[in-house]
């Protein structure tokens, strides 16, 4: 029992140490960069044009992002959810199964807000920017 235990925590670390290894500082450095500029377009859409009821993320992505395609092709196969606290867009960015959040940004700071692959490994795919930590800082 206890060399169960002991394989299957050193199984989870292993699979946290993979997780920040297979995304490299270049790449989220590019992915990053790339949300941040996601993030301020989001948020001109939503003032400018309002998100319609029934609007999906994908959608709003693409109608945000405009002609510059380029900057979901950088994010590539993970996943973008997006949320909006006291109207100010948030965007997080995870794993493109969805289980673990890489980059999350809101559009109320002028600094990018949290590097997950980094500084969290293995983060679940869930928001953590509120009002109170972020937006009203």
């Amino acid at each position: 029992m206890k060399n169960a235990l002991r394989l299957g925590v050193v199984l989870f670390f292993l699979g946290l140490a993979v997780q920040a290894c297979a995304y490299g500082a270049g790449d989220m450095s590019k992915k990053a960069s790339a949300l941040d500029k996601l993030t301020r377009k989001v948020d001109s859409y939503q003032a400018e044009f309002g998100v319609t009821p029934g609007m999906s993320v994908q959608d709003l992505l693409y109608a945000a992002a405009g002609q510059d395609s380029e900057l979901l092709r950088t994010l590539g196969k993970d996943q973008v959810h997006v949320t909006f606290i006291s109207g100010n867009a948030v965007l997080l960015l995870c794993t493109g199964d969805g289980r673990h959040a890489l980059l999350e940004n809101s559009a109320c700071t002028p600094r990018f807000d949290r590097q997950l692959w980094r500084d969290e490994p293995g983060a679940p795919c869930r928001f953590t920017i509120t009002r109170e930590n972020v937006c009203d800082n």
